[in-house]
């Protein structure tokens, strides 16, 4: 059995020394160019103190630097724990502190919080090295597979967060399994427009060295840009969620997309309306589900299966393995189970919580419900914690809002439960209205009257001119439900 990878990057590097790896604005680098520049981080870095296994935490936004940043620690042996560059200072002060790091890197100021326990770098646009820096004798030029690579944390939306510690191995399976799916062409451009600093846009730079394949890097993030790039920069895959598609059509700019022949869609469910738009346009879409504790993907639909089983996420990835938990019959609603290559190594520092959420046979419990059809295709029907048990009966927030979303009036929405004096809880929807917008809540009320039973009915709409989200694009239930007790 194999038990280590060499370092990825010094491996394409010396594949494939002049191919493009990476397009940001008028630069193109090549594999050896941008390893060139990453050696001479990895001295800079190790000059400061960084050594092997060592957790250094990263806050930086996408950029050039952060992805010779990251190639730099594993040059080390170092561990990479990435912070979200969205959160408070408290937030990132919890998660510095949970990781018991040494190093904390930031590109700027802004980003950059301080104290005793932990160094903070603003780091310099360029690695200030000398050759004589270059004795690189220290470089990992192979790396453990269950050595671990990276931690993220989960996105705190349903409580307080957990460092994932994911590996090598986890990162090199999650990049072959998207590749047995996906398939490669030499031409393919795969756009990094999702944070780094999360698995989604992470897996896309693992796929990058792994296939040999240049990613592009936006320079910012207005979707007029990012569609100019893909022209541009003759891009033909995407990791997107369902806003960036939503904002797509309403700018009427699908014409823009027609070299894509792929679109990764994930960060949560896609509006059925949403999907009705793509199969109109023809969009070659790919749905998945995956998580931070799973490296990403982990399973996928793709191709004419995406329009034939609306609603569903499609099947496991080669290696991997699912099930639902005490289901006998298809359409039985239980927690999704999963089981493969990428799953995480555990939480840090918690291990009591990473074994109750694994089974005796290897499994890793979700968190998530859901249900296998008599095809064998996975649906997701909510998460575990967003449940809603009202007066004993289960209400899935996710089904009322496919069911408001395919009343074709709303930009979006999210429903969360509120506490009933009678019932325990009932269901209670935040939106943001399409314009003209000539309803009251009663007229909603009748609508969804037609398709929802009575007790899964909203008892309360809230009109807001956004909805709260992360960094991913994720909608935040948490802070709704915040500001619904207030």
């Amino acid at each position: 059995m194999q038990t280590t990878v060499p370092n990825f990057l010094r491996q394409r590097a010396c594949l494939s020394p002049t191919d493009p790896a990476v397009f940001i604005g008028e630069q193109t680098i090549s594999f050896s160019e941008l390893d060139r520049e990453v050696q001479k981080w990895a001295a800079f870095l190790y000059g400061t103190g960084i050594r092997r296994q060592m957790s250094v935490a990263v806050c930086m936004h996408n950029s050039l630097q952060l992805v010779q940043i990251i190639f730099a620690l594993q040059y080390i042996g170092a561990v990479t724990v990435f912070i979200n560059t969205r959160l408070t200072e408290s937030e990132k002060l919890y998660q510095l502190g949970d990781s018991e790091v040494k190093f904390f890197l930031v590109s700027d100021e802004s980003l950059a919080v301080f104290s005793e326990c932990f160094v903070t770098w603003i780091l310099p646009s360029e690695p200030d090295v000398l050759a004589s820096d270059f004795d690189l004798s220290w470089l990992q030029m192979e790396f453990e597979m269950h050595g671990v690579a990276t931690i993220m944390y989960t996105s705190g939306t349903t409580g307080k967060p957990k460092g994932v510690m994911q590996t090598y191995g986890n990162h090199y399976h999650s990049a072959i399994h998207s590749l047995l799916h996906m398939g490669y062409s030499p031409e393919d451009r795969w756009l990094i427009q999702l944070p780094i600093f999360h698995v989604s846009g992470y897996s896309t730079l693992m796929k990058s060295v792994v296939y040999g394949m240049p990613i592009v890097l936006p320079i910012h993030g207005q979707m007029e840009h990012i569609l100019d790039e893909i022209q541009k920069k003759k891009v033909t895959l995407l990791s997107w969620v369902a806003k960036n598609l939503q904002d797509v059509f309403q700018m009427q700019a699908v014409h823009k997309l027609t070299n894509i022949r792929g679109i990764l869609l994930g960060g949560g469910p896609v509006p059925t309306t949403i999907l009705k738009e793509c199969h109109k346009e023809r969009l070659p879409i790919y749905l998945s589900y995956g998580m931070t504790e799973t490296a990403s993907q982990i399973v996928t639909l793709g191709g004419s299966d995406v329009y034939a089983k609306i609603g569903s996420v499609g099947k496991s990835l080669f290696l991997n393995q699912v099930r639902i938990d005490n289901q006998e019959e298809p359409f039985e609603v239980g927690e999704i189970l999963v089981k493969g290559p990428t799953v995480m190594k555990g939480y840090l520092n918690q291990a009591e919580e990473t074994n109750r959420r694994m089974t005796a046979d290897g499994y890793f419990r979700t968190g998530d419900m859901g249900y296998f059809d008599a095809d064998g295709f996975l649906y997701i029907v909510d998460r575990r914690n967003d449940l809603i048990i009202s007066g004993g009966e289960n209400i899935y927030p996710a089904e009322i809002e496919a069911k408001m979303m395919e009343l074709g009036i709303f930009q979006e929405v999210a429903v969360v439960g509120m506490s009933d004096a009678v019932w325990g809880a009932v269901p209670a929807v935040f939106y943001v209205p399409k314009q003209p917008f000539p309803y009251c809540e009663l007229d909603i009320h009748n609508m969804l009257k037609k398709s929802l039973s009575t007790y899964k009915l909203p008892k309360k709409y809230i009109m807001l001119s956004e909805l709260p989200r992360n960094a991913l694009g994720k909608i935040q239930k948490i802070a709704l439900q915040n500001q619904l007790k207030d």
